[in-house]
């Protein structure tokens, strides 16, 4: 039983009271104005009361505790946020799943001169979404510590986003270890179970483990049931190159057909000709054909060989690509080095990625980079440890 299942079990009949986000917000307020308690209670109450208030010990007096606001900053609009705070964190969770950009922001600005555990949740929500991830570590572990004072929701919502920031940061078995513990709590919250399931699809896609089409099924479902249909194109892209991995180009060509001359067909295509090593073809495709730059950039590879080099010398220019892919095409730059300058990108970058990130699915996508070389570098002492924990971490992976 992993650290959210011992939480939840322990102290999932909490009561969710407002006041108790209330009651940390004026403690926080008052110390980060250094004030005293004398010097905020001002004699129209005890200071016992307002200890009481800061520890959610009591349900104020609505006249006592309008003058405490008043003392400590905070304005009859802060408070009516601060009484809405569950709700605000449920909306953004659900503009979040419907990406809807603007709600995001809207409920942000709401909360952004909190400090209490649920602003916070939904700041790193709004940070996450918009791919701020500088201190987020730390803010999680940060929040962490403050377990003991959250509702069973607030511990799911913040478990569920510490997952999502995993996924990012390529610690899959973690990320996958949080999503199954979530859902198997009977939590009646659909949009919460639908970005479960939606990070679980992701986790075993990119491990490229064989519980992907499970998640894949369960995800659709949730992204039909709410009418993302965007999302279930991107997931059955995702369940062609599934398959394409697997060399069942059946089922690969029978997903490719239902896309009918988009850019997810036209991709698909391009992949597909790519594994079939067609020499030509790829002058039916232009530069806006793709659903991202990186197949941009494997089309240009194979169409202009020339603007391909050029396109590589200025990799930071490339938007929209994932970490694995920016990876593969600094692999595919350093194929212009010289056998000794190409030794020394893998010990220096490709080696240190794959190991930083213990991603399994890094290993086997790119497996020709890697792989292949282990036995080159395996002799060297420096390197023997890391390609020990590479097939280690790529173990790990394959039995998620």
């Amino acid at each position: 039983m992993n650290d959210l299942e011992n939480e939840l079990l322990r102290r999932l009949e909490k009561e969710d009271n407002p006041y108790q986000i209330i009651g940390s917000e004026i403690k926080l307020k008052r110390l980060k104005l250094s004030k005293t308690l004398e010097s905020v209670t001002e004699n129209f109450c005890s200071t016992s009361y307002l200890c009481k208030i800061e520890r959610n010990a009591i349900i104020p007096n609505p006249y006592f505790l309008s003058k405490i606001c008043e003392n400590v900053q905070l304005t009859p609009e802060n408070l009516s946020s601060l009484y809405e705070l569950k709700s605000l964190l449920r909306d953004i969770i659900k503009a979040y799943y419907y990406d809807d950009v603007d709600k995001i922001k809207r409920i942000y600005n709401l909360v952004i001169d909190f400090d209490n555990y649920r602003a916070n949740i939904i700041k790193i929500i709004f940070n996450l979404y918009f791919n701020n991830l500088l201190y987020l570590e730390k803010k999680f572990n940060e929040l962490m510590k403050l377990r003991q004072n959250m509702s069973d929701f607030d511990i799911i919502v913040l478990y569920l986003f510490y997952a999502i920031y995993q996924i990012g940061d390529n610690r899959l078995v973690k990320a996958n270890e949080t999503l199954k513990s979530i859902s198997q709590f009977n939590y009646n919250d659909d949009f919460i179970f639908a970005l479960v399931y939606e990070c679980l699809a992701e986790v075993h896609y990119l491990a490229n483990s064989n519980n992907f089409l499970k998640y894949f099924e369960i995800a659709t479902e949730y992204h039909y049931k709410f009418f993302m249909i965007e999302k279930v194109k991107k997931l059955a892209f995702k369940k062609a190159i599934y398959f394409l991995k697997h060399n069942n180009l059946t089922e690969y060509k029978s997903i490719l057909e239902t896309f009918c001359e988009t850019k997810e067909y036209n991709t698909l295509k391009l992949i597909l000709m790519i594994y079939n090593k067609e020499n030509s073809g790829y002058e039916r495709f232009n530069k806006d054909s793709f659903i991202s730059s990186f197949f941009e950039m494997l089309w240009l590879q194979k169409i202009n060989e020339d603007e391909f080099k050029n396109r590589l010398l200025d990799l930071e220019g490339i938007n929209s690509v994932t970490n694995d892919e920016f990876v593969y095409l600094k692999y595919l730059q350093a194929q212009y080095l010289d056998k000794k300058q190409f030794n020394l990108f893998a010990q220096e970058f490709l080696f240190p990625y794959a190991i930083n990130s213990l991603n399994g699915y890094f290993i086997y996508y790119y497996g020709e980079i890697v792989l292949n070389n282990y036995k080159e570098l395996s002799h060297y002492k420096r390197y023997s440890e890391i390609v020990s924990k590479m097939i280690a971490s790529y173990r790990e992976i394959e039995n998620l």
